[in-house]
C-alpha cells in the first residue's frame, strides 16, 4: 500500500486536525443522542468534509430546509419500513430512489453517498416509538451543523479561491516562461505544469457553477474571473507552440512581466489600472506585426482579454462582487430544457436511482425477513457498489472484496496478538487516521474494514464477525454486479456518447451567441455554456480508462475550441473591437454556424487574406481568432460525429 498524498509538514498538520476534529464530532454526537445515532454523526461529519468543496452559502435557509427535510423523510421512513419488511419494499425502494435521483449530478460531484449512507445506518441500527424523538433530533441537528460548518469556510469562495488560483497560474506561466527562454537547457516536457494549470482552472469553474443563483446566474465577480483565467490558459496553450523563441522573444517577456505583476495586484485597485496600461503598451508596440506570426497575435488577443477583465474587475470594485445582473430569462429556460432533455430524460441518472432503489430495498429486505444479524453489511456493500457506470461497479467490486479480505486477515492477526481493550482501541484510531490520507477506494476500504469489524469484535469473536463480513460483502457485491448488468445498464459508451451529443449542442449554441453578440447581451447563457463544456471536458477525462482513443483524441480539441469561442465572443463585445472597422469580421462570421469541411481550405485562405489586408491590430487579432475556430471545428469533427 502506498500514500497518495504528498506528506508533509503541512499536510501532516491538516490530516491531523481534520482527523481530531472528527473523534471529537463524533464523540460528542454520541454523548448527546446516544449510541443508536452515532452513526447519524458519522454521515453528518462525512457530509460537512464531503460538501468542502460545494457551496451551499448562496441560499443557506433554502439549502438548510431542503436538508432537514430529507432527513426527517429518512428518518420517519425507516422507523415505518422497519416495522413490516413488506411494507419496507416500497419504501426502501421511494426514498432510495428520491435521495440519488436528486443528489446524483452529470457535471458535478454527486452529493448522495453520505445520505444514502446514513439511511442504510438508520436501517441497521433500529429504534423504538420511545426513541424516536431523539432520533428526530439527531436528524434535525445534522444539517444545522452542516450549514454551520459551511458558513465558516465556504463563505467569499469565489474571492478567496479565484486570488489564490490566478496568483497559482500565474506562477506556472512564468515557470513555462522562464523554461522558454532559458536557451542553455534543452526542450523540456511542460506536461506536468499544463496539468496543475488545467487542474486549478477546473477547480474554479466547478466552484462557479456550483454558486449560480436559480443554477443558472453569476455574480459579477464569477463572470470576471472566469474571463481571467480563460486568457491566462489560452496563453499557456499558445506558449506551446512557440518555436522560433528569438522571433517571439519581446512579446515574451513582456507577457512575464505581465504575469509577474498580475500575481500580486488583485485587490488592489491602483496598481490593477498600472498593469491595463502595461499590456496596452506590450500591444500597440506590435501593431504593425506580420500575419505570419500567428503566434504572438494569438498571445496578443489573449492579453486583451485579459486587460478587459481587469478593467471589469477595478471598475466594479470588492463591494459589489457579489451583484448579479439576473437577465436572459428566456435563454435560462431554454438552457434548463436543453440539461433536462439530454439528462434528466437520459437512462444514466434514472437507470442508476432505480437500480440503487432496488439492491438496497432488496438487501433490506432480506436481512429483515431472514433477521441477520449481520445482514447490514449487505445493505453496506449493496450502497457502496451499485453505481451509475457498469465498467466501474466490476472494478469496485473487485476492490472491496480483495480489500475486506485483507483487512480482516489484519484485524484477526492484530486482535490474536493484542488482548487488551485499550491497545485495541488505540489501533482501530490509528487505521482511521491512516484513512485520512488514502485517496484510492481499495486502500480506504481496508482501513474501513479493520476499523469497522475491531469495533464490533472490540469485546467479542473476531473470527465469527471477520468470516460474516467476508460472506456478506461476497454475496453483495455479486447481486450489485447482476443488477448494474441486467436493470437498466449503462455502460461507460453510452455516458460517453451522452456527454458528447450535449457538448455539440452546447458548442452550436456557443456560436450562434458569438454570431449575435454585437445585437443581443447574452453573457449569462455564454458562461454557462462555457463552464458546461468544461465540466463535460472533466468528467470525460477523469474516465480515460473506460474511453477509447477517439474520445480521448477529442477532449483536447474540444478544451481549445471553446476557449477560442468564448475568446472571441468577449472581444467582439467589447467596446474597442465595436468601434473598429468590421466589414471583413462580420463577413467571415457568417459562416460560423453552417460552414461545411468541403469549404474549410477555401475559407481559411480567405481570412487569411483579410488578415493581410488589415491595418489594425484589433482587426488582425480577431480575424485570427476566427480562423481559430474555424480550424478547431474541422479538427473535432474527425473524432466527433
Amino acid at each position: 500500500m502506498k500514500y497518495e498524498k504528498v506528506i508533509n509538514k503541512e499536510n501532516i498538520k491538516k490530516q491531523t486536525i481534520t482527523f481530531v476534529f472528527t473523534i471529537a464530532f463524533i464523540m460528542g454526537f454520541k454523548s448527546i443522542f446516544g449510541d443508536k445515532n452515532t452513526l447519524i454523526g458519522v454521515t453528518t461529519i462525512t457530509a460537512m468534509l464531503m460538501f468542502a468543496n460545494v457551496d451551499l452559502t448562496m441560499s443557506p435557509l433554502k439549502n438548510l430546509m431542503q436538508l432537514i427535510a430529507l432527513n426527517i423523510i429518512t428518518g420517519v421512513g425507516a422507523y415505518i419500513a422497519l416495522l413490516n419488511p413488506w411494507i419496507g419494499i416500497p419504501i426502501n425502494f421511494a426514498i432510495i430512489f428520491i435521495i440519488n435521483y436528486r443528489l446524483y449530478f452529470n457535471l458535478k460531484e454527486p452529493l448522495y453517498v453520505p445520505f444514502t449512507l446514513q439511511y442504510a445506518f438508520i436501517l441497521a441500527t433500529p429504534v423504538t416509538l420511545k426513541e424516536m424523538p431523539i432520533r428526530l433530533a439527531s436528524l434535525l441537528v445534522a444539517p444545522i451543523a452542516i450549514m454551520i460548518f459551511q458558513m465558516l469556510f465556504n463563505r467569499q469562495k469565489i474571492f478567496k479561491k479565484g486570488n489564490r488560483i490566478i496568483e497559482n497560474i500565474c506562477s506556472k506561466i512564468i515557470e513555462k516562461i522562464d523554461i522558454i527562454l532559458d536557451e542553455d537547457i534543452a526542450p523540456k516536457d511542460n506536461s506536468n505544469i499544463d496539468k496543475d494549470i488545467r487542474k486549478y482552472i477546473d477547480e474554479f469553474r466547478a466552484i462557479v457553477y456550483d454558486n449560480r443563483k436559480e443554477n443558472f446566474y453569476i455574480t459579477e465577480e464569477a463572470r470576471i474571473k472566469v474571463n481571467i483565467l480563460s486568457a491566462l490558459e489560452k496563453i499557456s496553450i499558445n506558449l506551446n507552440k512557440i518555436n522560433n523563441v528569438e522571433d517571439l522573444k519581446g512579446i515574451i517577456i513582456g507577457l512575464r512581466q505581465c504575469m509577474k505583476r498580475l500575481n500580486v495586484v488583485l485587490g488592489e485597485d491602483n496598481n490593477i489600472e498600472e498593469l491595463e496600461k502595461y499590456i496596452d503598451n506590450v500591444i500597440n508596440n506590435y501593431e504593425n506585426i506580420q500575419t505570419s506570426r500567428i503566434h504572438a497575435i494569438e498571445i496578443l488577443n489573449s492579453l486583451e482579454i485579459l486587460k478587459v477583465a481587469l478593467a471589469e474587475l477595478r471598475r466594479l470594485g470588492k463591494e459589489n462582487y457579489n451583484i448579479i445582473r439576473a437577465d436572459e430569462t428566456a435563454y435560462h429556460k431554454k438552457l434548463h430544457l436543453m440539461y433536462k432533455k439530454r439528462f434528466i430524460k437520459s437512462s444514466v441518472k434514472l437507470s442508476f436511482a432505480v437500480r440503487s432503489a432496488i439492491g438496497v430495498s432488496l438487501a433490506a429486505f432480506v436481512t429483515d425477513y431472514f433477521n441477520l444479524s449481520e445482514g447490514r453489511w449487505l445493505i453496506f456493500t449493496m450502497v457502496s457498489l451499485v453505481v451509475p457506470i457498469y465498467e466501474t461497479s466490476i472494478k469496485k467490486a473487485k476492490d472491496r472484496f480483495t480489500a475486506t479480505l485483507i483487512g480482516a486477515v489484519i484485524i484477526v492477526i492484530v486482535f490474536s496478538i493484542f488482548k487488551s481493550v485499550g491497545i485495541r482501541s488505540m489501533i482501530l484510531i490509528g487505521a482511521g487516521y491512516v484513512n485520512s490520507y488514502l485517496k484510492k477506494y481499495k486502500h480506504k476500504t481496508i482501513c474501513t474494514t479493520v476499523s469497522a469489524i475491531g469495533s464490533a469484535a472490540l469485546l467479542g469473536n473476531t473470527t465469527v464477525l471477520t468470516l460474516n463480513r467476508i460472506m456478506y460483502v461476497s454475496i453483495g457485491a455479486i447481486l450489485a454486479i447482476l443488477i448494474n448488468r441486467f436493470i437498466l445498464p449503462r455502460k461507460i459508451e453510452d455516458y460517453t456518447r451522452e456527454l458528447e451529443r450535449m457538448y455539440l449542442e452546447a458548442v452550436k449554441s456557443m456560436l450562434k451567441k458569438v454570431y449575435l453578440s454585437p445585437t443581443e447581451n447574452n453573457m449569462h447563457g455564454m458562461n454557462n455554456l462555457f463552464i458546461i463544456t468544461s465540466l463535460i471536458e472533466s468528467r470525460l477525462e477523469n474516465n480515460k480508462e473506460f474511453l477509447n482513443k477517439r474520445a480521448i483524441k477529442s477532449i483536447s480539441q474540444n478544451r481549445l475550441l471553446t476557449l477560442n469561442i468564448h475568446e472571441l465572443y468577449i472581444l467582439f463585445s467589447s467596446d474597442k473591437f465595436q468601434n473598429i472597422d468590421s466589414t471583413y469580421i462580420v463577413e467571415d462570421m457568417k459562416m460560423l454556424t453552417s460552414f461545411t469541411d468541403q469549404n474549410i481550405k477555401e475559407l481559411l485562405d480567405k481570412i487569411e487574406d483579410h488578415i493581410k489586408k488589415s491595418e489594425n491590430i484589433y482587426n488582425k487579432m480577431m480575424l485570427e481568432n476566427i480562423r481559430e475556430v474555424y480550424k478547431e471545428i474541422h479538427k473535432i469533427n474527425k473524432y466527433i460525429g
